[in-house]
């Protein structure tokens, strides 16, 4: 299945990501090899749980955390 990803902060171009039918939203971090320890990921601005599952056709936004001390 096709889903919409754009990348943020660096406000990288919208990105058709293949994954298969049932991903979690663990899955898709995985398949972009991004950490899930260092993203969020969001549905229409809202946060979702790593283990949501992602349906066709959506459009998804991965923030990158930054911290430091």
């Amino acid at each position: 299945m096709h889903v919409k990803v754009k990348l943020l902060p660096v406000g990288k171009k919208i990105e058709d990501v293949i994954i298969q039918d049932g991903s979690t939203g663990q899955e898709l971090l995985a398949k972009l090899s991004l950490a899930p320890d260092a993203h969020i990921i969001t549905r229409e601005g809202n946060p979702i749980p790593l283990d949501d599952e992602i349906k066709e056709g959506e459009r998804i936004d991965i923030i990158r955390i930054v911290s430091g001390g």
